[in-house]
C-alpha cells in the first residue's frame, strides 16, 4: 500500500505524456503529414514506435494506477496499436458464396539484380499470381523471372514489368514527372478478362530516402529536403490522378508508392474512387518495408494495390521479407458482373 501511495502520481504523468505524443502524431495524420516537414519525418518512422511507450506505461498504470488511469492506459494502447500505427481489420467478402472466377494479383519491388533472386522466385511461385506487377525490375522479362513465368503475357518498360495470364495490350508510359527528372513515368496497359477490359497501372513514386538521409545527416537543416521530397511525390500523384480520371474502364493500380497509409498520396488515390486492397480485405498492419534496416523489423506499409469499385477484394496479405528490401503484397479480387 505504501508503495502505491508513493507512486500514485507516476501512472498519471506517464499516461498524460503518452497521450500527448499520440495526439501530436494523430494531428499530423488528420491534417496530412506530407504538408509539413515534421509530419513527413514522422510518416516514415516505424509505425510500431508509437506503441513502444506502452511497454513501460501500461504495466505501471495497471499496477499502480487507479481505475480511470488503467482504463486510459488501455485505451491509449488500443489507439497506438490500432489507428495510429495503421492496423486494419478488413472485411473480406465471405467464402460462402460462389463469386465465379477470381484474379490473384501481386505487386513486388524486387530490386532486380541486387541479390536474393532465389527467394524472389520462391515468393512469386508461392503467391501464384494471375497478374504480377514488378518495380525496380529492368531486365526481368528476359531473366529468371521471365523464364519461370513462361506462358504469361508480359509487358515491360524502363524499371517496370507486368506479367499476366490474361491478354495484355496498349502498353503506354504515363508521365509522372519530377522537378529534377522530367522523364519519370509509370506504365499502364489494358488487360482483357472475361471479355471485359481493365486498365492496369504499375507505379513507383519517388523514394523518401534522400530526404530522410538529409535529416539524419543535418538534423533540422535537412527538413527542407524531406519537405521538397514529399511535395514531389504529391505532384507525381496529381499527374497520376489526372490520368486515372480519364479512364473509362475499371482501374487496377499497384506498386511501390513510397507512401504509408496516413500519407496524402493514399488519400488522393481514394479520391479517384479507388479502394485500397489491404484496407478492404487485409488483417493486421501489413508492413512491407523496414526489415533490411536496423533493428531488422518491418515497420511501414508503402507497397499498395488499389482498384475501382467494380473490382472487389476478397483477401489481401503481405509475403515474405526474404529476397528484397520490400515484402510483396498479394490480393485476390473478383469483377462485378455488368
Amino acid at each position: 500500500m505504501q508503495i502505491k501511495k508513493q507512486n500514485n502520481l507516476l501512472p498519471g504523468i506517464l499516461c498524460a505524456l503518452w497521450a500527448l505524443l499520440l495526439a501530436f502524431v494523430g494531428a499530423f495524420w488528420l491534417l496530412g503529414p506530407d504538408r509539413y516537414a515534421t509530419g513527413s519525418v514522422l510518416l516514415f518512422l516505424p509505425a510500431w514506435l508509437w506503441a513502444l511507450p506502452g511497454v513501460l506505461v501500461l504495466p505501471v498504470c495497471l499496477w499502480y494506477g487507479p481505475v480511470r488511469i488503467r482504463l486510459c492506459a488501455i485505451c491509449l494502447s488500443i489507439l497506438a496499436l490500432g489507428p495510429i500505427s495503421g492496423f486494419r481489420l478488413g472485411l473480406p467478402i465471405g467464402p460462402g458464396k460462389d463469386y465465379g472466377q477470381s484474379i490473384r494479383v501481386m505487386t513486388y519491388n524486387v530490386k532486380y539484380n541486387r541479390g536474393g533472386m532465389g527467394a524472389i522466385l520462391r515468393n512469386i511461385k508461392t503467391a501464384n499470381p494471375d497478374i504480377l506487377f514488378l518495380q525496380d525490375a529492368g531486365g526481368a522479362i528476359l531473366g529468371p523471372i521471365g523464364e519461370m513465368l513462361k506462358g504469361y503475357d508480359a509487358r515491360g518498360y524502363d524499371q517496370y514489368a507486368i506479367f499476366s495470364r490474361y491478354p495484355l495490350s496498349e502498353l503506354e508510359a504515363v508521365p509522372i514527372p519530377l522537378p529534377f527528372r522530367i522523364n519519370e513515368c509509370c506504365i499502364k496497359c489494358k488487360l482483357t478478362f472475361k471479355g471485359r477490359k481493365i486498365t492496369l497501372y504499375n507505379v513507383h513514386l519517388i523514394t523518401p530516402r534522400e530526404g530522410i538521409n538529409a535529416v539524419r545527416a543535418d538534423g533540422v537543416d535537412g527538413l527542407d529536403y524531406i519537405e521538397d521530397n514529399a511535395l514531389a511525390r504529391l505532384q507525381q500523384t496529381q499527374a497520376l490522378q489526372s490520368s486515372i480520371s480519364k479512364e473509362i474502364t475499371p482501374v487496377l493500380l499497384a506498386g511501390d508508392l513510397n507512401s504509408p497509409p496516413a500519407s496524402l498520396v493514399n488519400r488522393m488515390l481514394r479520391g479517384c474512387g479507388l479502394r485500397d486492397a489491404f484496407e478492404s480485405a487485409g488483417r493486421g498492419w501489413g508492413f512491407t518495408y523496414g526489415h533490411s534496416h536496423r533493428p531488422g523489423l518491418p515497420g511501414i506499409r508503402i507497397d499498395h494495390i488499389y482498384a475501382s469499385p467494380a473490382l472487389k477484394f476478397i483477401r489481401c496479405e503481405t509475403g515474405s521479407s526474404k529476397g528484397s528490401e520490400h515484402c510483396p503484397v498479394s490480393s485476390q479480387l473478383i469483377m462485378d458482373n455488368g
